[in-house]
């Protein structure tokens, strides 16, 4: 893999790992998500690169991508569980 394409997956994964933690509602995570992992995300935008490298890269920049990618829906999914959780309690009160 090149190691440009590492450092900017690492780069992207640490400034979505601030950014989720940084998100203070649901709606703001869900608007999130789309921009980390939609469409036009750094990780959709480098899959669509595969094409262009041989097998052996391939295989590695597209197990990094799913990384990436596994990591940033966990780091979501773990702050819309505290989101939600954070909101029932205020419902409670």
């Amino acid at each position: 893999m090149t190691s440009d394409l590492d450092q900017h997956l690492t780069r992207h994964l640490t400034e979505a790992t601030e950014a989720v933690a940084a998100v203070a509602d649901l709606d703001d995570l869900r608007a999130l998500d789309a921009e980390l992992l939609g469409k036009a995300s750094v990780v959709t935008e480098a899959r669509k690169t595969l094409g262009g490298f041989d097998e052996d890269e391939r295989k590695a920049v597209g197990r990094r991508l799913n990384e990436v990618r596994v990591e940033i829906e966990a780091l979501v999914a773990a702050r819309r569980s505290v989101l939600e959780g954070e909101a029932r309690a205020e419902q409670m009160e």
